[in-house]
C-alpha cells in the first residue's frame, strides 16, 4: 500500500488479507493495528534509516530495494550493496531483495548474500 491511509487499513482488515506491504510511508499505529489482526506486514525500504524505522514500527519483514528497481523507487544504492546493510538491522526478520531481479542467476546471487527471497517486478512499460 503506497501512502497508507485509514481507509486502506480498514479494507485490509475487512477483507482479512494475510500480508500487507507498506511502501512510501507507514507508521507504528498502522503496523500494530494490522499485526494485532493477524496480518503480516512487510515494509519496502531503500535506506538504512527507513529500515530502522520499519523495525521500530514492528514490521514482520523488510523488502530491501536497490536503485535498479523500476517504477516507484526508494532505493538509493545497488541492491546487492544495500542488502548487507539491511540484514543486521532486520535481525531475525526476513529480508526480501528487490531491484534488478530478472532471472535465476539474480535470484541465486541475492539468496547467496543472505536474502530470504526476492521480489521481481514487471520492468518498464
Amino acid at each position: 500500500m503506497p501512502v497508507a491511509r485509514r481507509h486502506h487499513v480498514q479494507v485490509c482488515l475487512r477483507e482479512r488479507v494475510d500480508v500487507v506491504v507498506l511502501a512510501f510511508g507507514g507508521n507504528r499505529t498502522i503496523v500494530r493495528e494490522l499485526r494485532d489482526a493477524g496480518v503480516s506486514v512487510l515494509v519496502l525500504v531503500g535506506t538504512e534509516d527507513q529500515a530502522c524505522a520499519a523495525v521500530e514500527w514492528g514490521a514482520d519483514g523488510l523488502i530491501a530495494q536497490g536503485r535498479e528497481a523500476g517504477g516507484h523507487l526508494v532505493g538509493t544504492v545497488a541492491a546487492l550493496e544495500f542488502l548487507p546493510r539491511v540484514l543486521p538491522i532486520a535481525g531475525s526478520r526476513p529480508v526480501l531483495l528487490a531491484g534488478g531481479i530478472a532471472d535465476a542467476t539474480d535470484t541465486a546471487a541475492a539468496l547467496a548474500e543472505g536474502a530470504a527471497a526476492v521480489v521481481a517486478g514487471t520492468g518498464s512499460c
